[in-house]
C-alpha cells in the first residue's frame, strides 16, 4: 500500500514537468484599424459684383481760432442773474451775466435826467445872454446918456453865471461817468460774435471771485475742426465736406491758414499737410479738443467684379488666389487686380462671378 502511495506521486511529479515542456502560445494581434481620408476645412467666399470704393478717414480736433474769456473785476459781491448757457450764439454787446447792481442803475437814470436838465438850463442862460446883451444895446445906441450899465460888462455878468452852471455840469457828467464805471465792472457783456462754450454754476448766496473766469465765448466765424492728410490736393479752399461729429453729418468747407490768420505749417516729413474745416452753421456745444472724422474719397470703381481682399495672395511678382475645386482640393489661380482697399479688390480678370476663393 505504501508502494501504490510512492507511485502516484511520481506520476502526478511527471504529469506537472510535461505541462511546463509545452510551447507558450503567441498573443493574438488587433485587427489594424484603416482610417478615411479627411479633407481640410477651408472658409469660402465668393467673386460678386458691386461698387469697390477706396477712402481716407482723416481724424480731425475742435479748435476755436479766438475766444473770450470774461470774468468779473470784483470779488465778494453777491450775482444779480446769468443770461445764457453753454450753446447759446451771442453777438457783440450782449450782456451774458451781472452782479447785484446795488441800484445803480436807477441812480444812473437820475443822474442822466440831472444832466439833461442842467444842459437845457446852460442853453436858456445862453438864449437870455444874447437876448439882454442885444436889448442894451440897443437902448445905449438910442440913448447915449442913459445910465446904464454897458452891454460888455452885462455880457461878463451872463458869461460868468453861465460858467458856473457849466461846471456843475462837469461835476454831474463825472459823476455819472463814475456810476457807469461801478456798473460795467458788475455786467459782463460779450466783446466778440460767437457761441457760449463755459458758464460757471453758482449756487445760492454764492460771491463773485475776483479775476475768476466766468463765461467764454469762442468766435463762432472762426472756429475751425482740423486734420492732417498726404491726400490735401483732393481739398482746395472752399470744398464742401462732410464731418462726421457725434455720430451725426455736418456740412462745412475747407479754409486757408491764412484766411484764419494762423501761419501754414506747410507739408510735414510724413507728406502732410494740415488742412482746416470751418461749420457752415455755428455749434455752440463744442469744446476745443473735441473730436470729428473726414472720409475722403481716393477712388471708386463701379459694377465691378471684386473678392475680400483676405483671398489676395501676392509672391514674386505673381497675383493669385486659392481656390476649392470640385473634388475638394486647394488649387491656386492667378488674378489681375485693379483698385484695392483693405477690405476689397477689385478683380480685372483671373474670376467670374460666383467662383470660390479661400479665405
Amino acid at each position: 500500500m505504501r508502494k501504490g502511495k510512492w507511485l502516484a506521486l511520481a506520476i502526478g511529479a511527471i504529469w506537472l514537468c510535461s505541462c511546463s515542456l509545452l510551447p507558450a502560445e503567441k498573443e493574438q494581434r488587433s485587427v489594424p484599424v484603416i482610417r478615411g481620408y479627411t479633407q481640410p476645412e477651408y472658409t469660402l467666399s465668393y467673386a460678386q459684383w458691386g461698387d469697390v470704393v477706396l477712402t481716407e478717414v482723416i481724424s480731425c480736433r475742435y479748435m476755436p481760432v479766438s475766444v473770450e474769456m470774461l470774468a468779473f473785476p470784483i470779488g465778494g459781491e453777491y450775482y444779480g442773474g446769468v443770461y445764457v448757457q453753454k450753446g447759446d450764439i451771442v453777438h457783440k454787446g450782449d450782456l451774458l451775466a451781472e452782479l447785484d447792481t446795488q441800484g445803480l442803475d436807477e441812480r444812473i437814470s437820475t443822474a442822466e435826467a440831472d444832466i439833461a436838465s442842467r444842459e437845457m438850463e446852460i442853453r436858456h442862460l445862453a438864449e437870455r445872454r444874447d437876448l439882454e446883451v442885444a436889448n442894451r444895446r440897443s437902448l445905449l445906441a438910442a440913448d447915449a446918456s442913459a445910465s446904464q450899465e454897458s452891454a460888455e460888462d452885462l455880457a461878463v455878468r451872463w458869461d460868468t453865471r453861465i460858467r458856473a452852471a457849466k461846471e456843475s455840469l462837469a461835476v454831474a457828467q463825472e459823476r455819472l461817468e463814475e456810476l457807469r464805471a461801478s456798473l460795467a465792472q458788475r455786467r459782463l457783456y460779450a466783446g466778440i460774435d460767437g457761441a457760449v462754450t463755459y458758464v460757471r454754476t453758482i449756487s445760492d448766496g454764492a460771491r463773485s471771485v475776483e479775476g475768476e473766469a466766468f463765461v467764454r465765448v469762442a468766435d463762432a466765424s472762426n472756429s475751425v475742426f482740423f486734420g492732417q492728410t498726404e491726400n490735401w490736393e483732393l481739398l482746395p479752399d472752399g470744398a464742401s465736406v462732410t464731418l462726421t461729429i457725434k455720430h451725426e453729418d455736418v456740412e462745412a468747407r475747407v479754409v486757408s491758414a491764412e484766411s484764419l490768420g494762423l501761419p501754414d505749417e506747410g507739408i510735414n516729413n510724413k507728406g502732410q499737410k494740415t488742412v482746416y474745416f470751418r461749420l457752415a452753421a455755428p455749434d455752440g456745444t463744442l469744446e476745443s479738443g473735441d473730436r470729428a472724422t473726414l472720409t475722403l474719397l481716393l477712388a471708386q470703381s463701379q459694377d465691378t467684379l471684386y473678392i475680400p481682399a483676405k483671398a489676395l495672395h501676392s509672391v514674386s511678382g505673381r497675383t493669385f488666389v486659392y481656390q476649392k475645386d470640385e473634388r475638394g482640393l486647394k488649387v491656386m489661380v492667378d488674378v489681375e487686380v485693379g483698385l484695392v482697399t483693405n477690405s476689397l479688390v477689385e478683380i480685372l480678370s483671373g474670376l467670374e462671378a460666383g467662383d470660390n476663393v479661400i479665405l
